[in-house]
């Protein structure tokens, strides 16, 4: 049979008493003993939850940051792709030049010397006309044949070709202002743009998702259904969204003929004036044709693919105040407009009134 538990003796004669010390059973200190160890492993437990909660979120945290780095790591490849073909093409053109440049210059020593020969047949031939016309009527007589011989001299003597250079070789790419990055910093400062149909001309036609406007050939809506915030002077809409501060960034893709503008208007530029948009107005904007490649300093031979569909990309920098264009495929840098902003500022999108079909859509992309 077990034994249950005993409390301790009573005293002995010689031993000494345990004077202010409580004696518990043993039962009741097992349970104490229990609650404690309980009240521990709740707090033990939470700080195991806590610290597995904290490990998951850093894991997550560390999951971000190497997305974040690999996707930094993949646009800075497609930079340095991009630089690198970049200045294999600027190495090319340079070595088309150096060649054409030392070939003209090999053309013009190879002329210098025919001139030096020429010029010194030339001076002998002056030398001897001198001491001729200098000699009387009989000495002239007497030298009948050598005057002959003389004279025919004068009549076969050649002056000196033309020279002829070659072609000049295709200026060197300049790297366009913002090259480096460019669909990073768009992507950043990407601002979801939409049509305001109440800003639109009469004869423009707004599709439901207001993204994309129309410019119709031969569309004539009667003024008398033109809107009272509508543009009447020319075929141009507003967006919905102004801007007031900060960066921002918008694509818009321009597809058929004709000649295009892009840019930014104050609220309260005039819609009905006759005057063409201009920054004293409130205007600041791009024109260009579509019919051939987008005019620019740092353009490329093979943007003539590009002729009946464009990307253009706008940049506003409202405290800088620049305003940036860009041809997206080809990342190239169209023009930059610079002065002071103030007050609200909406994109604007027109369109010249002989451009057959020409449409434009905004990319949410």
């Amino acid at each position: 049979m077990a034994r249950g538990p005993t409390l301790p003796a009573a005293p002995t004669a010689g031993a000494q008493p345990l004077l202010g010390h409580a004696l518990t059973p043993v039962p009741k200190a097992a349970t104490q003993h229990r609650q404690r160890l309980k009240v521990y492993l709740q707090s033990l437990k939470r700080q195991l939850a806590d610290a597995q909660q904290g490990l998951e979120l850093q894991n997550r945290e560390t999951e971000e940051l190497s997305l974040q780095v690999q996707t930094i790591k993949a646009e800075l490849d497609c930079n340095v792709q991009e630089s690198q073909r970049f200045l294999q093409r600027y190495m090319e053109i340079t070595d088309t030049q150096i060649s054409s440049a030392m070939e003209a210059l090999s053309q013009a020593q190879e002329s210098r010397d025919q001139l030096l020969v020429q010029s010194s047949s030339l001076q002998a031939l002056q030398r001897e006309l001198a001491r001729t016309s200098l000699q009387t009527d009989t000495q002239l007589l007497l030298r009948g044949p050598q005057l002959s011989r003389l004279l025919k001299r004068c009549e076969d003597f050649q002056g000196p070709e033309a020279c002829s250079f070659p072609p000049q070789a295709e200026a060197s790419p300049s790297l366009p202002y913002h090259y480096v990055g460019i669909y990073s910093i768009f992507t950043r400062f990407l601002t979801l743009v939409s049509l305001d149909p109440e800003t639109a001309h009469h004869n423009l036609f707004v599709c439901g998702c207001y993204k994309m406007v129309l410019f119709p050939w031969g569309r004539r809506v009667p003024s008398g259904d033109a809107r009272a915030t509508g543009f009447t002077s020319h075929m141009a809409i507003l967006s919905s969204q102004a801007f007031e501060a900060g960066r921002h960034s918008w694509v818009v893709k321009i597809s058929g003929k004709g000649t295009w503008a892009l840019g930014v208007c104050k609220a309260s530029f005039p819609r009905h004036a006759l005057q063409p948009p201009s920054p004293s107005l409130g205007c600041w904007h791009l024109e260009q044709h579509v019919d051939s490649p987008p005019d620019s300093a740092h353009s490329h031979a093979d943007l003539d693919r590009y002729r009946d569909t464009l990307c253009i990309g706008v940049f506003l920098d409202y405290e800088l105040g620049e305003l940036s264009f860009y041809h997206m495929p080809q990342r190239v840098h169209l023009a930059t407009i610079c002065d002071t902003f103030a007050g609200s500022l909406l994109p604007y999108f027109s369109a010249r009134p002989e451009s057959p079909g020409l449409s434009m859509t905004i990319l949410t992309q």
